[in-house]
């Protein structure tokens, strides 16, 4: 079994960072179901595909949350970017904003948590 150490070494020490890196695009992705202009919606792509790899990155690209971020990253991803009408990319937005903030919360709440339980070093 993974060492809870180990899985959260990777994490910033600041709450406020985890909740810019994940929430910012997560708004970004909120925002792009109205009518935008189509540079907004380039930058929403490397934004987002650059945070779910952050985040992936400090779920050690492991669990539920950490493999959907992946999926994330390479839905939006820039570079070989997947060409879908409005109305299909409404819900993958939604979802992917929920998957951020859920993750950016997990995140904190692992963190809190292990910093709570920290017994004494030996």
């Amino acid at each position: 079994m993974q060492d809870s150490n180990e899985r959260l070494s990777n994490l910033p020490s600041d709450d406020q960072t985890i909740w810019l890196v994940l929430a910012t695009p997560a708004a970004m992705c909120l925002l792009a179901i109205a009518e935008m202009p189509y540079g907004y919606y380039q930058l929403t792509r490397l934004v987002v595909t650059v945070a779910a790899l952050v985040g992936a990155y400090w779920m050690n690209f492991k669990g539920l949350l950490g493999i959907s971020l992946v999926i994330a990253a390479l839905l939006f991803n820039p570079i070989i970017p997947i060409h879908l009408e409005r109305e299909h990319w409404a819900p993958i937005d939604i979802v992917t904003a929920a998957l951020l903030i859920i993750s950016a919360w997990r995140l904190i709440e692992s963190k809190t948590h292990e910093d709570h339980h920290d017994g004494p070093s030996i």
